[in-house]
């Protein structure tokens, strides 16, 4: 359109298949027919359909959290070290319990604040707010666990756990802090 222009694209260390870039609106008219609302009230339309967008990006990061613990349960039942394939190591069980006990945990709270999302006598603005802080952080302790499980291989290019680290770690800070997070949510307590 007209006016309109992308600007810088910005490199992410991770999450880099979603571009995050600078919008340049220069002298730019939207015609009547191409307004999502009247002016001034877009946001406020906006939270008419987006009840569960912090919600949405708590399930994005909890796949590559699920990602990042298959692929290192896997590594450990077929990596072998002193004899014995590495999940028999006590230390291997503890991180992959850890791991499982953390993305059960993340998983179960986002199923229920997605279905009181949808249902009015249950939803409360907090629940999103606190699950997308609660999963993010989660979801990369357990990405950094697995890498642990993978040793120095997973801290190589080649492994797929330098790439599950560094997407579990944009969503610390994507679609909003979980600093801003928590203090959205400080006026519903």
């Amino acid at each position: 359109m007209e006016g309109f222009s992308i600007g810088r694209v910005h490199e992410k260390m991770g999450q880099r298949l979603s571009q995050n870039a600078e919008l340049i609106f220069k002298d730019c008219r939207i015609p009547e027919a191409n307004r999502a609302s009247e002016p001034g009230r877009a946001m406020a339309e906006r939270r008419k359909f987006v009840r569960g967008s912090n919600i949405e990006a708590a399930a994005t990061v909890l796949g590559t959290a699920r990602a990042a613990y298959e692929d290192a349960l896997e590594y450990a039942r077929n990596r072998v070290q002193g004899g014995r394939p590495i999940i028999e190591h006590q230390a291997v069980g503890f991180m992959l319990a850890d791991c499982f006990a953390e993305y059960e945990a993340s998983r179960r709270l986002l199923h229920y604040a997605a279905w009181t999302a949808g249902q009015e006598d249950l939803y409360d603005p907090k629940m999103g707010f606190m699950t997308k802080a609660f999963v993010s952080e989660a979801s990369f302790r357990i990405a950094t666990r697995a890498l642990e499980v993978w040793g120095g291989m997973g801290y190589m290019t080649e492994s797929p756990m330098e790439k599950y680290l560094r997407d579990a770690a944009s969503f610390l800070h994507s679609d909003g802090t979980n600093q801003a997070m928590r203090i959205r949510t400080m006026p519903f307590l």
